[in-house]
This record gives structure tokens, C-alpha cells and sequence, in this order.
């Protein structure tokens, strides 16, 4: 089953706004009396490239030990989160998406002034990451958060390809972009404009 859930989000307490999400169950049950549910989330957000960051600091000559935000780019995020557990387990979908929100470079938001925007931008940009990174950083916090619980936890994060926009699963070895398996190279790991301009 799906859902359509909105919660109220703000930034520093300056424009609330009611983010959309996507709630997902479903349950499977035995003749012998057990059974299991699966509770998911969907939550859209953003990341930061570390590799881009890395080069035009490069670029520009900086120190490598300046931790300040650089320009990169940004890409759109959406991470579905499902946790399968037995029946009687006690699952928030609230702490699953607070959970997704805490592990992106940003979470985005619907209405944002101007001055609001540069501060997300600020924020995402203060902590680039990887999908990779994503994925660790979920599977930390879940552990974190359900100190008890079983080991049936699927955890799954697509951003969207930078080549075609469809959903992507990897980053591109070269680039460090994200892109989906129609638009990458598997003998190489890059996607198919890196793989044409042999930049690697």
C-alpha cells in the first residue's frame, strides 16, 4: 500500500512549510501463526558532489586543509527506506524519514525565501556525500535508532541520472555524477560522456 503524508518543516523557525512523502506497508502472514510487516518511506532531498567539490578547490589552488564549502553541483535525492520486522515490532514512519533527512547532504523544502534557499545551499554544501555515503549514514542511524532490531532491513537510494534523469543507483567513476545503468559503462564504471571523453 501508498500513502501521501505531509509533515511541517522549517528552517531555523522561519518558513514552515508541509513537505510531501510517501508511506509504503505491506505484510506477509504463515500458516503457522506468524507474520511480518514492512514499513517504508520515501523522502526527496539532495546531495552535494564531494568530487566536484574536490576539483575546483583543486582548481583554485586551495588548501586542502580549508574545511569551507566550495561550489559543486547538486543533485535531487530520493530515498526509499523499508524495514521488515515481525508484527508486533513498533515502527514510526516519522523516525524512518527523520532518519533519511539526517543522512542527506539537505533535506529540500516546497516554499523557500530567498534567504532560506542560500541556507540550505550553505548546509548541503558543508556536507557533500556520495549515494554511497547516504546508504552507510541510513544504515547507521536505523541501527541507532532500533538497537533491537532483526536483520531483514532493505535500504534503498536513487538519485536521478544527470545524463537522461531517470533513476540512478550508482556514481560514475570518473565524474563521481550520479547515472543509471542505461547510461553506464559496466566494463569501466563510467557513465557514457566520461567514457566518450575518456576521462578516466
Amino acid at each position: 500500500m501508498y500513502a501521501d503524508y505531509f509533515l511541517e518543516r522549517d528552517i531555523d523557525g522561519s518558513s514552515p512549510s508541509h513537505e510531501h512523502y510517501v508511506l509504503t506497508s505491506s505484510a506477509t502472514s504463515w500458516r503457522n501463526g506468524q507474520s511480518k510487516k514492512c514499513i517504508g518511506v520515501e523522502v526527496t532531498g539532495m546531495t552535494a558532489c564531494p568530487c566536484a567539490m574536490e576539483a575546483v578547490r583543486t582548481l583554485r589552488g586551495e588548501d586542502e586543509a580549508s574545511r569551507e564549502p566550495s561550489i559543486t553541483h547538486n543533485q535531487r535525492n530520493i530515498t526509499t527506506l523499508s524495514l521488515e520486522v515481525p508484527s508486533d515490532y513498533k515502527l514510526e514512519a516519522d523516525d524512518l524519514i527523520h532518519i533519511i533527512e539526517q543522512s542527506l547532504s539537505s533535506p529540500t523544502h516546497e516554499i523557500l525565501k530567498r534567504t532560506d534557499e542560500a541556507k540550505i545551499v550553505l548546509k548541503a554544501h558543508s556536507n557533500p556525500k556520495f549515494v554511497e555515503d547516504v546508504v552507510r549514514d541510513i544504515l547507521r542511524r536505523v541501527l541507532e535508532t532500533y538497537q533491537e532490531l532483526p536483520d531483514d532491513v532493505n535500504v534503498k537510494v536513487a538519485g536521478l541520472c544527470h545524463i537522461c534523469g531517470r533513476p540512478a543507483m550508482k556514481n560514475c567513476t570518473a565524474c563521481g555524477k550520479a547515472v543509471c545503468n542505461g547510461c553506464l559503462d559496466r566494463a569501466t564504471g563510467t557513465c557514457v560522456q566520461c567514457y566518450k571523453g575518456k576521462a578516466f
